[in-house]
Order: C-alpha cells, then sequence, then structure tokens
C-alpha cells in the first residue's frame, strides 16, 4: 500500500516520526512535537505505539493505492475525503483510490497521520 502526498505548501513541514517516537528533520532524529498525539494515532489504527507516524504542519493531499486504517491526531486541520469531514480521534476506513485533502485552519500546528495497512 503507497500513499502519495501533494500539494504541501511552501511554509509546510513534513516529517516521518519514527521510534520513541522521533522524528527525521533535515538529516537529525529529533522527537516528535506531540508524542502523546503521535501514540493516540497509533493506538487507534491498532499499531504499536512508537510505529512511524507522519507529521504534518500546513494542508496537503493524500492519495491511497490500497486499502487502510488511518487516524488524525492533533491540530484540529480541516479534513476532508470528497464532501465529507473527516474526524479527528478516531480510526477511519480508507479504500483504494479515496483522496483525501488537509487544510490548515490555524487551530493548532502539527497534525499526526497514522496508518495501519495490514488491519483490514
Amino acid at each position: 500500500m503507497k500513499i502519495t502526498i501533494s500539494g504541501i505548501g511552501e511554509n509546510a513541514l513534513l516529517c516521518t516520526v519514527a521510534q520513541g517516537p522521533m522524528i527525521i528533520r533535515d538529516g537529525e532524529k529529533k522527537y516528535a512535537a506531540d508524542q502523546l498525539s503521535a501514540a493516540e494515532g497509533n493506538m487507534l489504527v491498532e499499531n504499536v505505539e512508537t510505529e512511524s507516524v507522519i507529521e504534518l504542519r500546513g494542508g496537503a493531499r493524500l492519495d491511497f493505492d490500497g486499502n487502510c486504517v488511518i487516524a488524525f491526531t492533533g491540530a484540529n486541520f480541516d479534513i476532508r475525503r470528497g464532501d465529507e469531514s473527516l474526524p479527528l480521534g478516531r480510526a477511519i476506513e480508507i479504500d483504494e483510490g479515496d483522496e483525501v485533502e488537509i487544510t490548515d485552519n490555524g487551530l493548532g500546528r502539527y497534525l499526526y497521520i497514522s496508518v495501519n495497512g495490514e488491519s483490514l
């Protein structure tokens, strides 16, 4: 399963958070800005708490080429799949071909995206 991330604004930040949870930013390992939100998202999708997640500051578009379960935690961004608003703090089933638009509405700084492609 692959996720294509596009439409990231020039002031946006995209990091993969791993082990700890940690992030790799500019080639250096650093802790996630909000470790509790990163761990919460992993628990929602039935991953190990320290599994890698995506840390996003700013808007983006996600295109999914397979089925998976995702969760959004952290900042209260506007998250939509077509006309459907997607909630924070819940596991969401994603189907192959789904597109998710994320807009930074200024209500928080970091959004975490947890993915489990093996739970379906």
